[in-house]
């Protein structure tokens, strides 16, 4: 992976091997660390305090403070008694302007002190803000050896409360404070208001959906139209008789309601045969003879009886019961029996 700040230097599996073993030392299990020389890290910040931790060791080298463009002096992590502090104050400074934007950059120098090392390694910051706590502060242990009288930073006392800055209360104030919020004040003065502007981009989002929706609907009538071809069905046939099915529809419901009508105020009568309404036999009969499918009866002189119009068999047997004609009748005369 790359180093910080957009280096074009890579880790190589080597420093990985090494520095792994060694994460759970570090906030968040995590560091950044250089050896090349003018390699920087930059922390912006908002508060009137700050205290910025390392690591001190024989492998650590000098480096260059600078607070919001101006240089503080030159600074030491290099420690030749061998051991390595992971939590060592690298840099503070306090008496700051609360409200603005500040920027400390720390520079990696090299080796310095005839030492033999040449690392930077930043770990985290704590940062004090009145704004933050919406009240002033107490000053602390820290804070009081480290504070001068004047505004104006002295590098030499800031390099002095190296070890006062490591106490207690200071890694409890670390603890409350991160991560950093800023106050709504500054929040929106970084904000940056969005003007929609039309672009190709948009312009072409919105041609190319509409072509979308147009080329959907035609592949749908095509669909449509080639299913009737299919079916040998007219369109406008078609559209006819879906039209003329509402009526029809409508004019079933309503005759199929009169029926059940009938059938509740019937009570039970014989015209009624399996739910539905039934025609009598003389109805039939007279709506036969307004349709001319039969003529009319005409007498003939057989005992009374009565036949249609037409040749008819002479032979014919009575059984008292009713009169019954016998033989091949011809195409379209008929013969009424039980009158």
């Amino acid at each position: 992976m790359l180093r910080i700040n957009g280096s074009d230097q890579y880790i190589n599996q080597t420093q990985v091997d090494e520095i792994r073993p060694l994460l759970g030392q570090f906030w968040n299990s995590s560091i950044s660390w250089t050896t090349s020389v003018n390699s920087s890290t930059s922390i912006r910040f908002v508060g009137t305090d700050i205290w910025a931790y390392g690591i001190s060791g024989p492998e650590q080298g000098s480096f260059l403070a600078t607070l919001d463009n101006h240089t503080l002096g030159t600074y030491s992590a290099y420690n030749d008694q061998g051991d390595t502090n992971y939590h060592h104050l690298l840099f503070t400074a306090h008496q700051l302007e609360d409200g603005p934007i500040h920027t400390l950059t720390l520079t990696n120098q090299g080796s310095s002190e005839g030492g033999e090392g040449d690392g930077l390694a930043f770990d985290y910051a704590v940062v004090q803000s009145s704004a933050y706590l919406d009240a002033p502060t107490t000053p602390t242990e820290a804070t009081s050896t480290t504070t001068s009288s004047t505004p104006s930073i002295d590098p030499a006392t800031a390099a002095s409360a190296s070890m006062a800055a490591a106490s207690a209360s200071a890694l409890a104030a670390a603890e409350a404070m991160l991560p950093y919020h800023f106050t709504p004040a500054q929040l929106t003065s970084l904000t940056i208001p969005y003007e929609f502007s039309w672009n190709g981009t948009l312009y072409f989002v919105v041609v190319f959906s509409a072509l979308i929706a147009i080329t959907s609907l035609f592949f749908t009538l095509y669909a449509l139209v080639d299913y009737l071809k299919s079916r040998n069905i007219n369109l406008k046939d078609w559209a006819t008789k879906l039209r003329s099915k509402r009526p029809q529809v409508g004019f079933e419901v309503g005759r199929d309601a009169q029926a059940r009508g009938y059938e509740e105020g019937d009570g039970g009568s014989y015209l009624i045969h399996q739910g539905r309404r039934s025609e009598r036999r003389t109805t039939r009969l007279l709506d036969a003879l307004r349709g001319k499918k039969i003529s009319s009866p005409v007498p003939i002189s057989d005992n009374g009886s009565i036949a249609t119009g037409g040749t008819l068999n002479p032979r014919r047997e009575s059984d008292g019961s009713g009169f019954q004609s016998h033989g091949k009748e011809e195409e379209g005369d008929h013969t009424v029996g039980g009158w």
